[in-house]
């Protein structure tokens, strides 16, 4: 079995992962395409709509960002994903190391009702802890992250929180299956954000979330209600819950071998999170963890559908500074 790449959970994982070639369970390696990120069509996300389910206890206020100028904000993003994969009798588990990535954010304007940001990855690591990496291919892989370094790119924000209108700038020479995989992962980046509602809330509060998005082909739902457990100042203390699905749909990878069609039957991963946004940061602390089921079916040439079970798992930490 070849070892996948990290960057692919790393930057997907959270939103819909279908790592379907490379594992063994559909043929010899032989057969499969290298194992890569995708290479379909960027990702497209609506504005998620917020609701207010209770507007919580008094004092009340309306919860808005504020930015200065030169500011920056620094997130340190843990990702650990364990994958397994069963079909025809058979289970694998995906042996996945942990994935560490910097990012660095800063205010370059301020204008009414938000901010133009700028954003550099600043560091990437490996953390094979618990696997059974070799050194070898640990190196490896420590070298396939760290192309994120210096990688940046440009969004904006609202003073509600709405983490837009990311655009990367790329390197001539940046690894072109880097470069899909980043055009696709743009909404793990925007969910480091919390949306914040309309109205005046206070402690108790509780507000839900709606968003569609389109990633690598595949059109996913995402509801998420978020509780305020404590506001001290300008540190506002929360809880969420997520529920994301989709449709069964044609999935659209480039890595699938010459000859296979796969198609989504079934997705659901829900999750759960607890955090701390501060009113004079873009995004926020949190901790969250999420597990799923995905079921695909898989048809090479004209034999006769084989169908994937995959049981996701994951945990992120993201430490804030700044």
């Amino acid at each position: 079995m070849r070892r996948r790449s990290p960057l692919a959970p790393l930057l997907l994982a959270v939103a819909l992962v279908v790592p379907l070639t490379g594992c063994g369970l559909f043929g010899s390696d032989d057969d499969a395409a290298p194992p890569s990120t995708t290479s379909a069509a960027p990702t497209s996300t609506t504005q998620p709509a917020s609701q207010v389910l209770d507007a919580g206890a008094e004092p009340r206020q309306a919860l808005r960002l504020r930015f200065a100028e030169g500011a920056t904000t620094t997130a340190t993003i843990r990702l650990d994903l364990d994958v397994s994969q069963q079909s025809s009798g058979h289970t694998q588990a995906l042996d996945s190391p942990a994935v560490v990535e910097t990012v660095r954010f800063t205010v370059d304007r301020v204008h009414a009702g938000g901010a133009d940001l700028s954003f550099t990855f600043t560091d990437a690591q490996v953390d094979r802890t618990g696997t059974s990496l070799s050194d070898g291919e640990h190196l490896a892989l420590t070298a396939e992250v760290h192309q994120l370094v210096g990688v940046g790119g440009t969004a904006t924000v609202t003073d509600q929180g709405q983490l837009g209108d990311l655009s990367y700038q790329l390197p001539d020479d940046l690894d072109p299956d880097l470069a899909a995989t980043l055009d696709q992962a743009q909404d793990q980046l925007a969910a480091l954000a919390v949306p914040l509602p309309d109205e005046a809330v206070g402690v108790g509060a509780r507000w839900k979330t709606d968003a569609t998005s389109t990633l690598a082909g595949l059109e996913v739902r995402t509801e998420t209600t978020y509780e305020i457990t404590a506001i001290d100042g300008d540190d506002v203390a929360y809880t969420a819950t997520t529920e994301q699905t989709a449709d069964p749909q044609p999935v659209d990878l480039a890595t699938l071998p010459t000859g296979t069609t796969a198609r989504l039957v079934s997705s659901d991963v829900t999750g759960s999170a607890k955090g701390t946004l501060s009113l004079t940061a873009p995004v926020a602390g949190s901790s969250s963890s999420s597990k799923g089921t995905q079921v695909v079916d898989v048809t090479r040439g004209t034999a006769a559908p084989v169908r994937l079970t995959q049981q996701l798992e994951t945990a992120v930490v993201v430490k804030v500074a700044g």
